[in-house]
């Protein structure tokens, strides 16, 4: 990162469909923990998938190709009967979550975990105002409105 140091990193962009996990929850029941997860799920700049201070971010082109199976072979739960799970969800960039989690808020672009500080909230809800106009705008500057969210 070109000598410089991260403060917080908060939240993560909605691509197409993001499949979203906490952190903690990878901690406490993913086989191997947090770093057999990153391992498993490149993290790089070739790759859409994400992370911040709270959460993974898996991208995906549509909800159907999120290999859930393999979370819930390595310790993730999901109830097929309610089609849903406490450990993670699905955002769509058109059409929100396939089933809520009390540990995750998002608007239109981005998701954030309800632990996200304040002011990355607010820089969140305030692209989902912003013109494209706007955004190309500040493209042109160097500043990428559709990343995650940084504070350096």
């Amino acid at each position: 990162m070109n000598g410089q140091s991260f403060i917080w990193i908060m939240p993560v962009y909605i691509d197409l469909t993001i499949l979203v996990v906490d952190k903690k929850t990878i901690e406490k029941k993913y086989k191997d923990g947090i770093s057999a997860f990153r391992e498993n799920y490149y993290w790089g700049e070739d790759t859409n998938n994400q992370e911040d201070d709270e959460l993974f971010a898996i991208a995906s082109m549509n909800s159907d190709d999120q290999d859930i199976e393999e979370l819930i072979s390595k310790g993730l739960l999901f109830d097929n009967a309610l089609q849903r799970s406490d450990d993670f969800t699905i955002v769509n960039r058109y059409g929100g979550a396939l089933w809520p989690v009390s540990w995750l808020e998002h608007g239109y672009s981005f998701a954030w975990h309800v632990d996200a500080k304040e002011h990355f909230i607010v820089k969140a809800k305030a692209v989902d105002e912003m013109t494209m106009e706007k955004i190309g705008e500040l493209y042109d500057e160097g500043i990428n409105c559709f990343s995650t969210i940084r504070s350096w």
